[in-house]
């Protein structure tokens, strides 16, 4: 639905921002600052937006920067998250 919270399936273990991360669905919440974002992975991927939602299901949190990048229209948020898809 429209108001369900966004998810991320990852289909193998993996790496983000040095933390690894194993095969599974997510939510994805993010925290926009002006320099940065907070980018959360939490464990419960069936929430209704964010209710129900609690820090201590968080499996991962990270900070990425702001940029300027003329390439991402109004209404777009561009973020470029390194993982390693070779991680065990």
């Amino acid at each position: 639905g429209a108001n369900a919270s966004t998810k991320i399936t990852i289909n193998k273990n993996i790496k983000i921002a040095n933390n690894s991360v194993p095969a599974g669905t997510y939510g994805l919440y993010s925290i926009p600052n002006k320099d940065k974002w907070t980018i959360i992975l939490n464990t419960k991927s069936n929430l209704w937006g964010s209710a129900g939602y609690k820090k201590e299901n968080d499996l991962l949190r990270f900070t990425i920067p702001v940029v300027n990048d003329p390439g991402c229209g109004h209404y777009q948020c561009c973020a470029e998250i390194h993982c390693d898809l070779c991680a065990k």
